[in-house]
């Protein structure tokens, strides 16, 4: 029994002592206001956020006591210290090379050479991946590209066009450069702002769509309530809008336009005015825009044996052409005619016109189609009395 008991109290003893050695690092108080500093292996530059995969150094201030023996331990985490606190102490000599983004604890311990007593202080630091920036290029007509930068994880993005010189942009910037003669590549740097070592880049070809076609309205036919746009073929990777000016000067985009295929758009609901065609790429709001057409708008009725046609158009044409039942009529109307009378119809009968508005190239206003029947109130002969009722009685 008594050897028993002398070997529980060996045994309770040596735990106890490891507890007392197993203890966390006692932080000494009221630290220096420039302990130790970290430095970039192979720049000696002083960094305040760590990357992964570079060196350092943990070094002490020059205003502390260099007389003293300085030694380093690194713990993951925040504000966590080491625990043992008496092993894994290295000298400032050694480097240290972070494996992974997060943060870790610098604990450092000074003492006197041969001494015992020591002062412990720590500081955290955060450790940051460098990965390739993820940016995005979008095509834009010749001259120029944009560039798209993701929001994370860089500070700044350095964005260089060719050889020339870079361009400092924000994160999740979207940004449109100007691309010099024989630029074909874009590189975009990250960097961060309390650490511009941890860095990466990456390249990319310039995407640049080929030059836009002329925009050319070919014809602008009302049709019911919606005008149709023919125009010249457009070429692909551009957006296009259909724009509407009713006199003022300013023109308005045209929201629900359908474009039908690439030569022909449908306005619904379609008002007066002058119509013309926008491209736009990823980069502008306005590569080019067309020859504004304004819309022929024909009316017509009956009066005394003859049919009154009047129409609305904004600009003067070079030409106009009449048809009278899909007809071509060879009427006298000059280009600031607004009105005709037609006196070559028969009294009770319907007729159907259309009117279309010729310019200078290849553009054209057609107009909608209008019915009317003609009438008559006065018969120009006696013996025609008989038809002037029948008229009478078709026109009322």
């Amino acid at each position: 029994m008594k050897h028993l008991l002398f070997w529980l109290f060996i045994g309770c003893s040596s735990l106890v002592a490891e507890v007392v050695q197993a203890q966390t690092c006692p932080v000494t108080p009221n630290a220096p206001a420039c302990t130790f500093e970290v430095t970039d292996a192979r720049t000696g530059t002083i960094v305040d956020r760590l990357c992964v995969g570079r060196a350092v150094r943990f070094t002490p201030c020059s205003s502390r006591d260099l007389s003293l023996v300085y030694t380093y331990q690194v713990t993951q985490g925040n504000a966590v210290l080491p625990n043992p606190c008496g092993p894994g102490f290295v000298a400032a000599s050694t480097t240290y090379t972070p494996t992974q983004a997060g943060f870790i604890t610098v604990t450092e311990n000074s003492q006197a050479v041969g001494g015992s007593t020591s002062t412990i202080y720590y500081q955290v630091f955060q450790v940051v991946d460098s990965p390739v920036p993820n940016f995005t290029v979008a095509a834009c007509a010749p001259g120029s590209v944009q560039v798209t930068l993701p929001d994370t994880p860089y500070d700044t993005y350095d964005v260089q066009i060719g050889s020339g010189t870079p361009v400092t942009a924000a994160p999740g910037a979207v940004v449109s450069y100007p691309v010099p003669a024989g630029a074909n590549t874009i590189t975009v740097t990250g960097r961060y702002a309390d650490n511009r070592l941890c860095t990466n880049a990456a390249t990319k070809p310039i995407l640049q769509l080929a030059a836009p076609s002329a925009l050319v309205i070919r014809t602008i036919t009302l049709q019911g309530t919606s005008a149709l746009l023919d125009v010249a073929p457009l070429a692909t990777g551009y957006r296009y809008f259909v724009e509407r000016e009713d006199g003022s000067g300013v023109y308005q985009p045209l929201p629900a336009t359908v474009q039908n295929s690439p030569t022909s758009f449908t306005v619904p609901n379609a008002q007066p005015g002058r119509y013309r065609l926008r491209t736009a790429d990823a980069c502008t709001e306005q590569v080019s825009t067309s020859t504004p057409v304004s819309t022929l708008t024909l009316t017509a009725a009956p009066a005394e044996r003859r049919n009154e046609l009047n129409w609305q158009l904004l600009d003067n044409p070079t030409a106009y052409e009449l048809t009278r039942n899909g007809t071509p009529l060879v009427v006298p109307l000059q280009p600031s005619a607004r009105a005709y009378s037609d006196t070559s119809v028969t009294c009770g009968v319907q007729y159907t016109y259309r009117l279309t508005a010729r310019y200078s190239g290849t553009s054209a206003s057609v107009s909608n189609e209008v019915q009317v029947r003609a009438t008559a109130t006065q018969p120009p002969l006696p013996h025609a009395y008989l038809r002037h009722l029948t008229c009478a009685t078709e026109s009322s």
